[in-house]
């Protein structure tokens, strides 16, 4: 499920992560992991990452430049059905991303009806409240937002590179798809991205997902579409980091270079297995 570790033996990862921290396509290089469903979905606080999760978010996080914290749809007093527009950068790089189509929802605390156990939910930490009185903390739910159709954000100021958080995609057989535009010029789509895998799980999975684009794009349009289940598969997303490539993106290695890749794993493999037989 992840198009930057596709290795399955433990004893050469260290070496995978050394070879390529990203699956290059047309457009741009993709970081993707899913760690399965949070395993108490009643639990508000954002579940733990898993090891492979961390790798995979630190690994886009050190190919891009971006200003401040991730936006997670916290502004204001807890309060749900705010905006789903949010600023993004500072200074000369400093913009607004806004709903130019769609109407995903921002739900969380203050949701009437809100059940958990649906499988979306918050991936903002730390929102504790200390009561003044010495009373117990208060774990507050959070905020994100989740849609069953299509919708896109439009970028003020244009960036390149763009990751957030998805939580419960594809429980009910519904699939993802995400273009990344230039004004009316694609700079890249999902679906031509055969490195990457994104898909979902069990209700309640987690997943990250993060895109470093060869050039600018100003607009994002995410495609939801509905599977064959007669349930309507929702998908939430949250913490989303704007931001600029810095250069250091890992080119897409020539044929020449997977072959001795090919080879240098085929013999790591084969050592471990004379170690084993004597």
């Amino acid at each position: 499920m992840c198009s930057v570790f596709r290795l399955a033996s433990a004893a050469v990862v260290g070496s995978a992560m050394l070879l390529a921290h990203g699956a290059a396509s047309a457009g741009a290089v993709s970081y993707y992991w899913n760690q399965g469903p949070k395993q108490n979905l009643a639990d508000p606080a954002p579940p733990a990452l898993s090891l492979q999760m961390q790798q995979v978010q630190s690994a886009f996080l050190n190919q891009i430049t971006y200003a401040g914290t991730p936006y997670g749809f916290e502004s204001g007093n807890f309060a749900v059905g705010g905006s789903s527009s949010f600023s993004y950068g500072s200074g000369a790089t400093a913009g607004t991303a806004s709903i130019t189509s769609g109407t995903p929802s921002v739900v969380g605390e203050g949701t009437p009806g809100l059940q958990l156990a649906v499988g979306r939910y918050n991936m903002t930490p730390g929102l504790i409240e200390t009561d003044p009185f010495g009373g117990p903390d208060i774990q507050h739910i959070g905020h994100w937002i989740e849609s069953s159709s299509d919708f896109s954000y439009s970028f003020t100021s244009p960036m390149s590179a763009i990751g957030f958080f998805l939580t419960d995609l594809g429980d009910f057989t519904g699939a993802l798809t995400i273009q990344l535009f230039n004004d009316q010029t694609l700079v890249y789509d999902t679906v031509g991205d055969t490195s990457l895998n994104l898909i979902g799980g069990a209700n309640g999975n987690l997943g990250f997902l993060g895109l470093v684009a060869s050039s600018n794009f100003n607009r994002a349009v995410f495609h939801i579409s509905q599977g064959g289940s007669p349930d309507t598969d929702f998908v939430g997303f949250d913490s989303f980091i704007i931001g600029s490539a810095n250069g250091t993106t890992p080119p897409l290695p020539e044929p020449g270079t997977l072959a001795l890749v090919g080879l240098a794993l085929t013999g790591v493999g084969l050592a471990g297995r004379r170690r084993a037989a004597r």
